[in-house]
C-alpha cells in the first residue's frame, strides 16, 4: 500500500537540501521554488496531478527545490517495480520537460491569457472536461502566488479574476459563511472561445 500524505494550501512539503523519497502528486498542485546565493526565493516550476515530485533523489541527490502546496494537495511515495523503473523515469522526464514549457508560457502574453493558462494547468483532465463542456470545481492559489507564477502584479491578477467572474467563467463556491476562499466553479463552455 502506497503511503499518502496530505498538505493544506501553503504547507511545506520539503525544503531544498533535504533527503527523502520521490513522490507522485495524486491530487492538487505543488509549487517549486529556487533559492539563489543571496537567499532570494523565486518561482521555478510546479507539479500537478500525476507528476513526479523530487525525482532528483532517485539519482542520489537531495531535493533541489523548496516545495509547498498551492492548494489542498495529496501526494504518495513513488514506487515502481525495478524492471520498469528506467522506462517510468524516462516518461517522467518527458512529462517534466512539457511542464517546464507550460510554466514558462505562464509569463508570456496578455494578462488574462496568462491567468487562463494557469487555470488550465491547475485543472486535472482539463482538455477532456473542456471537450465535454463541463462545469467543474477548482481551487486556485492565493493572489500573491498566482502573481509570482505569472509575472503579474497582485492587482492585475485580481482584476483578471474579477473579469472572469463577470463573464461567467468563474463562479465562487458559496460556503457556510459566504464564499470559500479561492474555490470556484469553472464554466468550461465560456473558456475556449475566450482563449482562442
Amino acid at each position: 500500500m502506497k503511503q499518502k500524505l496530505l498538505f493544506k494550501a501553503g504547507e511545506t512539503v520539503y525544503f531544498a537540501g533535504q533527503k527523502g523519497p520521490a513522490y507522485r502528486v495524486t491530487k492538487g498542485n505543488i509549487r517549486l521554488d529556487h533559492t539563489d546565493e543571496e537567499g532570494e526565493i523565486s518561482f521555478a516550476s510546479m507539479a500537478i496531478q500525476e507528476d513526479l515530485l523530487g525525482a532528483e533523489v532517485l539519482l542520489g541527490h537531495s531535493y533541489q527545490f523548496n516545495a509547498h502546496a498551492l492548494v489542498d494537495t495529496e501526494i504518495e511515495v513513488w514506487q515502481e517495480p525495478s524492471e520498469l523503473w528506467e522506462i517510468a523515469l524516462a516518461k517522467e522526464l518527458l512529462k517534466s520537460n512539457q511542464r517546464n514549457a507550460e510554466v514558462i508560457s505562464l509569463r508570456c502574453g496578455q494578462a488574462i491569457d496568462r491567468i487562463i493558462k494557469l487555470i488550465k494547468l491547475m485543472v486535472p483532465g482539463y482538455q477532456q472536461a473542456a471537450n465535454e463542456q463541463l462545469a467543474i470545481n477548482i481551487s486556485l492559489p492565493a493572489l500573491r502566488e498566482a502573481a509570482e507564477m505569472t509575472g503579474l502584479t497582485i492587482e492585475t491578477v485580481s482584476r483578471c479574476l474579477t473579469s472572469l467572474r463577470k463573464q461567467g467563467i468563474l463562479q465562487p463556491i458559496p460556503g457556510a459563511r459566504g464564499n470559500i476562499r479561492n474555490q470556484f466553479v469553472l464554466n468550461l463552455n465560456n473558456v475556449e472561445p475566450l482563449a482562442a
